[in-house]
């Protein structure tokens, strides 16, 4: 059943392949979070093509503020299902998924007057996985794809993973047991959240989200995103570089994680074959694979 692979798309080069990159937000949009979202990406960097950077949002409802995913929204930007409640899911049934999950799309389709199939992916809260119960209800109501899962990796020396079609069960050398599908959902992507090393605090100096490492200073936190992002560029298959994380790692406490992570998004769109997307808009490419010299004519990075 089901072997992830982690093949470069479309038979092409490492080479001939942008390396892209995407940021991915979760929990509620208000307006604590939203003139840092605007500082880092309403048109202030672009990308090779001249087109702004978009990133993904994984929204639930508490606390947020539709008004201003409206206008995330409308500057190009994803907007993803992350639950109503926020609550754990380990205990909920097919009925609580569809609650949670399509519930909220259709909150947020209310809400800010956008079509349904808009909205096309999902982060479990707590990032556990329901299985069967949680794939069927993606695949039942046409989402694109699911981005729950930890890759269980040992070391910084395995190979991150390209996003895969859920066309069996992911095999255990790559992700933890709980939860994983044991059926084929292959209507459905799986965006696989590569850890982060090099966090000084770390046990294992991995981590499954971004923010669960506070580096110290400025130089250690730039270190830090340096450091992810090289593993990505430099790995033989160059595969996409998620940014997996809260807004609350952006706390005024520790002034210097903006700073950073503003000169290192400087830093990497100076670079001629990176592109910051959306996740869909990679996974977009992936249906669609162009090459580098290409890029002008891929829909998946077009200006809105």
């Amino acid at each position: 059943l089901g072997v992830v692979t982690n093949v470069i798309p479309g038979n092409l080069s490492r080479d001939e392949i942008p390396q892209f990159v995407y940021f991915s937000f979760d929990d509620a949009v208000n307006r604590m979070n939203y003139n840092l979202y605007s500082n880092l990406f309403a048109g202030r960097f672009v990308n090779p093509n001249g087109c702004p950077t978009t990133v993904s949002f994984n929204l639930c409802n508490e606390s947020t503020n539709y008004e201003l995913v409206r206008r995330l929204h409308r500057q190009g930007h994803e907007i993803a299902s992350h639950s109503i409640l926020h609550t754990n899911p380990k205990f909920w049934d097919g009925e609580m998924w569809e609650y949670e999950i399509q519930g909220m799309r259709e909150l947020i389709s209310d809400k800010i007057g956008i079509k349904e199939d808009e909205i096309v992916g999902m982060r479990s809260p707590f990032l556990v996985l329901g299985g069967n119960k949680q794939f069927s209800l993606l695949e039942r109501f046409n989402y694109t794809y699911d981005a729950s899962m930890v890759p269980a990796f040992s070391s910084n020396q395995e190979e991150p993973l390209w996003p895969f079609k859920l066309t069996g069960k992911p095999p255990r050398r790559y992700f933890f047991e709980p939860g994983t599908p044991t059926e084929a959902y292959p209507s459905v992507w799986e965006v696989p959240m590569n850890p982060y090393f090099y966090c000084p605090h770390a046990p294992d100096g991995a981590v499954s989200m971004l923010d669960g490492c506070h580096p110290g200073s400025y130089n250690a936190t730039y270190l830090y995103l340096k450091y992810n992002f090289l593993r990505h560029y430099n790995s033989p298959s160059k595969a996409p570089f998620g940014i997996n994380m809260h807004a609350a790692w952006f706390h005024p406490a520790w002034p210097y994680h903006f700073q950073a992570m503003e000169d290192f998004i400087g830093e990497i769109c100076r670079l001629r074959n990176v592109y910051i997307v959306s996740v869909s808009r990679i996974l977009k490419w992936m249906e669609d694979p162009v090459p580098l010299s290409r890029m002008s004519e891929s829909e998946a990075v077009k200006c809105d």
